[in-house]
């Protein structure tokens, strides 16, 4: 059957998960107990999102032979994916302290240019977008008062944005700096450096990562926006004040809170930024680290 692999994103779920076990079947001999063996061993090996990923992909795999007269039921389609792999977990992730440090460590590895690794760093560090910080220009960074400023054309809410730099952040950047090279106008600069990288380029470094080393599966339960999300929910867990917090984050406060406060609270993002990178360090066991109690200071 493995005539029927397709390129694309779910080929490698097919290749990997799918053709060991039913590959040297025909269609006509893969019955619901070998499409539900598959999810159940993906389970047992910790990636439920990834059985049901698999389980729609045999789905859509034997619809496709179905549809075209090929087979007359479709097996996967028997398998009631909720009872065998469980209900799907909500993609809403926020990373413990020691899944950061997890994460962080297979950044390191991923098989990418070293630019990439650094991006999904910053993005931690600093709260981003990943849309702002593949769009950045090196104008935009001020090494000197150690801040860098999203304009409103890359901003999601379309308002000028200053990301204050912690110490750890503007490390990264020099960083950057020195891998793009001085005539560089892009922080993060694509092959032909006239043009910043895809908006796509890091959510296929993690693909390829997952995909070419098997311990890396559980990267399936995370995304990129999870950073962000992970930032946010450590930072009110200890008690820096929500709007500062929001703000950081470059959302808009909402409801009267919104109309009324119009502070942007410089120094307060800047002290809770420095803050939340030495956590965060303490987190990947960084020699020196600052075991800050956030909480301690953040009123």
């Amino acid at each position: 059957m493995s005539q029927f692999v397709s390129g694309g994103k779910a080929e490698g779920y097919v290749r990997k998960h799918i053709l060991p076990q039913i590959g040297n079947k025909f269609l006509s001999e893969v019955t619901p107990s070998d499409c539900i063996a598959i999810a159940q061993r993906i389970k047992r090996g910790g990636a439920p999102a990834v059985a049901h990923k698999v389980l729609e992909q045999l789905r859509g795999l034997f619809g496709f032979a179905v549809d075209r007269h090929l087979l007359t039921l479709n097996p996967a389609a028997q398998v009631r994916a909720a009872k065998i792999v469980g209900p799907r977990t909500s993609r809403d992730r926020v990373l413990r302290p020691e899944e950061v440090k997890r994460f962080l460590e297979a950044v390191e590895n991923f098989p990418t240019a070293q630019a990439n690794r650094l991006a999904f760093r910053l993005i931690l560090l600093t709260l981003c977008r990943k849309g702002e910080l593949v769009k950045a220009k090196w104008e935009d960074v001020d090494f000197e008062r150690n801040e860098w400023r999203i304009p409103s054309a890359n901003a999601k809410n379309r308002q000028e944005h200053v990301v204050y730099l912690s110490r750890q952040a503007k490390e990264l950047f020099e960083e950057l700096r020195g891998l793009a090279g001085r005539n560089a106008s892009w922080v993060l600069p694509g092959r032909d450096s006239k043009e910043h990288i895809s908006i796509t380029t890091l959510n296929q470094v993690t693909f390829v990562a997952k995909n070419s080393d098997k311990s890396l599966e559980w990267l399936d339960e995370v995304r990129i926006h999870d950073l962000r999300r992970t930032a946010s929910t450590h930072l009110h867990e200890a008690g820096f004040p929500s709007d500062v917090v929001e703000k950081a984050l470059a959302h808009t406060i909402g409801g009267v809170r919104g109309v009324y406060n119009r502070a942007e609270y410089p120094d307060q993002r800047r002290e809770m930024l420095q803050q939340w990178a030495d956590m965060v360090d303490s987190w990947r066991g960084v020699r020196g680290a600052k075991v800050v109690a956030l909480g301690a200071r953040a009123a």
